[in-house]
C-alpha cells in the first residue's frame, strides 16, 4: 500500500526474491568475516566455566571425548562386556548344539525353544527384561529374595556398572544363544554319517567324536 505522493513502487515477486538473495548473501558474508558468532546454550556455557577445554572444539562435549576424557572408560566397559557374553554365546551355543543335534522329536522341540528369542523383537525383548529387572516387581529380586541369596532387592539397572553389565549380558545371552545353536547344529549334521559311523567302530570316545569328529 502507498501514500499520496510516494514514489515507491509495487512490490513484485522478483523484486522480493531479489531482496531475499541480496540479505542471504550479506549475511553470507558477514559470518565469513566473523560478524555473526555461533551462540552458546547456558549448558555449555556452564560446562566452559568448569572447564573450557570442553567447548575448545565444534560439538561443546566432542571436545572431551577427543581428549579422551570419555573414551576410555566406554572402551574399557566396552572390552568387558565383550569378554563376557561371548565364551558363553560360542561355547553355550555349541554345547546345546551337541545335545540337539540328533533329530528326535524331544531335540527339536529343545531347538525350537531355545531359538524361539532370536525371532523375539528386540524392543519386546528388552521390555521384558526391564520387567524381569524390575526393582519392585522383577522375577529377578524375588526369587533371589525368597531363597535367601539377597537381603535386600538388587538395583539390576542405571545404578552399578557392574550389575548393570551382568544384567545386560544375561539378556543378550537369552536372546541371540539360540543363533550360534543352529549354525553349530547345521555344522554337526553336515559331517557325513559314513565319518561317524567309522570313528565309532574305531572305538572314538565321545570326547574325542565332539572334538575331532564333529
Amino acid at each position: 500500500m502507498t501514500t499520496p505522493g510516494s514514489t515507491s513502487e509495487p512490490v513484485t515477486p522478483e523484486s522480493q526474491n531479489e531482496n531475499d538473495l541480496m540479505q542471504s548473501y550479506s549475511w553470507l558474508r558477514s559470518h565469513q568475516q566473523g560478524v555473526v558468532s555461533t551462540p552458546v546454550h547456558s549448558e555449555e556455557r556452564s560446562l566452559a566455566h568448569e572447564d573450557p577445554s570442553q567447548v575448545a572444539c565444534p560439538g561443546g562435549r566432542g571436545g572431551a571425548i577427543a581428549r579422551g576424557h570419555r573414551l576410555r572408560p566406554g572402551g574399557a566397559f566396552a572390552l568387558l562386556y565383550t569378554a563376557l557374553i561371548t565364551p558363553f554365546l560360542i561355547i553355550g551355543g555349541y554345547l546345546l548344539a551337541l545335545l540337539t543335534a540328533r533329530n528326535t522329536a524331544l531335540r527339536r522341540v529343545t531347538r525350537t525353544v531355545v531359538f524361539i528369542p532370536v525371532v523375539i523383537g528386540l524392543g519386546v525383548s528388552s521390555l521384558l527384561w526391564y520387567w524381569l529387572f524390575s526393582t519392585d516387581f522383577g522375577l529377578a529380586n524375588r526369587a533371589l529374595l525368597d531363597l535367601g541369596i539377597i537381603d535386600k532387592p538388587v538395583l539390576w539397572l542405571g545404578v552399578d556398572a557392574g550389575v548393570s553389565n551382568f544384567a545386560i549380558s544375561a539378556s543378550v545371552v537369552w536372546k541371540v544363544i539360540g543363533f550360534g545353536m543352529i549354525l553349530f547344529v547345521a555344522a554337526i549334521q553336515a559331517v557325513p554319517t559314513d565319518v561317524v559311523e567309522a570313528a565309532l567302530v574305531d572305538g572314538a570316545s565321545p570326547r574325542l567324536m565332539s572334538g575331532a569328529v564333529k
